[in-house]
């Protein structure tokens, strides 16, 4: 035992009596941690109110019980890199004021909190509580894996390509437009067919010379339609084609041009975090971001 808990303890004997009272009581509580006894648990652990289950595998071989320089403070370590600070009344009441490691969480959100700095094992199980109810972190998450993802899966070719036919003699006019899109995939994972979508907007003009009225003045109006493409898988570092043709038709003095393309990719599954390379810091970013 240190010098410095000697000086608190006051007497060898003092110390030794009290840390195994306390190792005792950590004993109890381990098995109570152990089997999940929640109500029993509160009891001793008035901050653990919201706490739903916990993690400690207990075995009482691994438990180490040491004072702290904070009166009637004892300071008790579990296996698993589990702890928790004991505090003893003069009348010999003990409670434990805070721990770490000793609450679990389901494994998809623990992952989470983990990589982006949520969690880290100087947090102690109530303020990583706290951290845990947040509801609204995911969905911050969430939406700035899709902005990054808007940079890895993308669109790379939007196009279209016109061939026009044209009979003088008849006044008969058709052009046939193939539209192309190309979605690239930039991440080391493959996008499943389902886990997006493309949005495709197709503009063109239709115009008037007026030669019915003899006006001679052109008249056009924009037109658009839209198009939903999906299905094809992404493969890694790879890209896919979708394309489909378009006929118009018209004469020499009614008819389409400008024809145009846009398209744009989004994300119908949380698939789409693949290639999201998080922080470390985005917890902190989010708090400062409220």
């Amino acid at each position: 035992m240190a010098i410095a808990a000697l000086a608190v303890c006051g007497m060898m004997t003092a110390c030794n009596n009290s840390n195994n009272q306390v190792r005792d009581f950590a004993i109890s509580a381990a098995k109570k941690f152990s089997s999940n006894q929640v109500d029993s648990i509160r009891a001793i652990y008035p901050g653990a109110e919201k706490i739903d289950s916990f993690a400690l595998d207990f075995n009482p071989d691994s438990l180490d019980v040491e004072k702290t320089e904070a009166p009637n403070t004892f300071k008790v370590r579990f296996s698993q890199n589990a702890d928790m600070v004991v505090e003893m009344t003069e009348d010999g009441k003990m409670t434990v004021k805070e721990s770490r490691g000793l609450f679990a969480y389901p494994a998809d959100r623990m992952d989470l909190a983990k990589k982006t700095g949520q969690w880290n094992s100087s947090i102690t199980d109530l303020e990583f509580s706290k951290r845990m109810e947040d509801t609204m972190f995911p969905s911050w998450i969430q939406s700035k894996m899709a902005d990054a993802m808007k940079s890895l899966v993308k669109i790379t070719k939007s196009n279209v390509s016109k061939k026009h036919i044209s009979d003088y003699w008849t006044s008969s006019e058709k052009d046939v437009c193939t539209y192309t899109i190309e979605v690239s995939n930039e991440t080391d994972q493959e996008i499943g067919g389902n886990d997006y979508t493309i949005s495709a907007i197709e503009t063109w003009k239709y115009f008037e010379d007026g030669w019915a009225d003899l006006s001679f003045r052109e008249t056009t109006k924009r037109q658009s339609s839209s198009k939903m493409l999906t299905g094809k898988p992404i493969p890694p570092k790879g890209s896919v084609t979708y394309s489909w043709n378009r006929s118009f038709e018209g004469s020499h003095h009614f008819g389409y041009k400008d024809f145009d393309v846009n398209a744009t990719v989004n994300f119908t599954s949380n698939k789409a975090s693949f290639g999201y390379k998080f922080t470390g810091k985005e917890y902190e970013e989010y708090q400062n971001s409220k």
